[in-house]
């Protein structure tokens, strides 16, 4: 996984990587979260052809918050009916898993701050203004935290921290920072400092064998779903084909009426308009 990027995970597929360039100065445009539009393109762009197919997001440091305003916006979409493509992402996503996001501020450092420290660490060399303005948008990255845990109150999530410091630096995105609440979300520790959190050298690797644990628990938790949604529908569709056989065939007035005339016509032609009289009066329905 690519620093500072995300992955997009398709059941039955190969890993879709999705990053940016974080070696370009211009990281103004992700301080206002833009990279967001371009991963649900980017995502859409590839399930053209089958767009129900579940989705597992994989981000690591700012990639997770590229990931969160992504599937914000997706959920936006979805509200408002404006694109059926982007709003299929929200509506498909099973899970997501981030390495290292600093979804919050630590007891030691703000958000912002967190932040921009991650800018140093990816750019080495980041310009003032870019530093500004990073700081300044502290109330929007916490806007998106509250966004983004009432569109996800319900999707299985798991957010792994850093156990080893980089050097002078120390821990890039602690704990605290990188673990967020919710009644499906599940945390795990990575021996390794921020940049490393994310490779692995072999399937022995522990870091290797957590993340697989937590995928697999994961598609777990979708199967059930599943499952159960299935059964509830399997239900319904039971009570109501049951709710079918027991309602008797309705009456048509209006049908009857009309047999009625038509029965009244033919009494008219062999005995004679009052004998017709009399029996449209005994023959019609009571009112």
């Amino acid at each position: 996984m690519a620093d500072q990027g995300c992955f997009v995970l398709s059941e039955g597929e190969s890993p879709i990587a999705v990053g940016y360039d974080t070696a370009i100065a211009k990281l103004r445009e992700f301080s206002s979260l833009g990279h967001a539009e371009n991963l649900l393109a980017d995502v859409s762009r590839e399930r053209r052809t089958d767009k129900s197919r579940p989705i597992l997001f994989v981000g690591h440091s700012l990639g997770g918050l590229v990931i969160k305003q992504a599937l914000i916006r997706s959920a936006e979409y979805l509200a408002h009916k404006q694109d059926a493509n982007l709003d299929s992402i929200y509506q498909n996503t099973c899970g997501v898993i981030f390495f290292g996001t600093p979804h919050r501020g630590s007891d030691k450092a703000g958000q912002a701050h967190i932040i921009v420290d991650l800018a140093k660490l990816a750019l080495r060399q980041p310009n003032a203004k870019l530093l500004r303005t990073l700081e300044e948008e502290s109330d929007v990255l916490e806007h998106q935290r509250k966004s983004f845990a009432s569109v996800t109150e319900m999707l299985p999530i798991t957010c792994f921290y850093e156990e080893v410091p980089m050097g002078v630096v120390g821990m890039v995105v602690p704990e605290r920072s990188a673990c967020i609440d919710g009644f499906r979300v599940r945390t795990g520790g990575i021996p390794k400092n921020h940049t490393e959190m994310c490779k692995f050298a072999s399937e022995k690797d522990i870091g290797y064998k957590r993340t697989l644990g937590h995928i697999h628990d994961i598609v777990d938790i979708v199967l059930e779903d599943s499952a159960r949604k299935a059964s509830l529908a399997a239900e319904k569709e039971k009570k109501r084909h049951a709710a079918m056989d027991e309602t008797p065939p309705a009456r048509n007035q209006g049908s009857e009426a009309v047999a009625q005339k038509a029965s009244a016509e033919e009494v008219s032609t062999i005995f004679g308009s009052e004998t017709v009289k009399n029996s449209v009066a005994v023959k019609e329905p009571s009112k």
